[in-house]
């Protein structure tokens, strides 16, 4: 499994656990921002690594 497919997944998982209305909204919430900030840094190292 990539690591682009495990943030996917991991990032499902978060959202589902938010829509269920957790305590602990905050953390989820700061872990989904991480995620989201470390798709879009792999995307980009992506798109230079094909630029080169």
């Amino acid at each position: 499994m990539s690591r682009t497919e495990f943030l996917r997944q991991e990032r499902d998982r978060i959202l589902k656990q938010l829509s269920q209305g957790t305590e602990n909204k905050a953390k989820l919430l700061t872990s989904l921002m991480d995620i989201d900030a470390e798709m879009e840094q792999l995307r980009q190292s992506g798109k230079n690594f094909a630029k080169s």
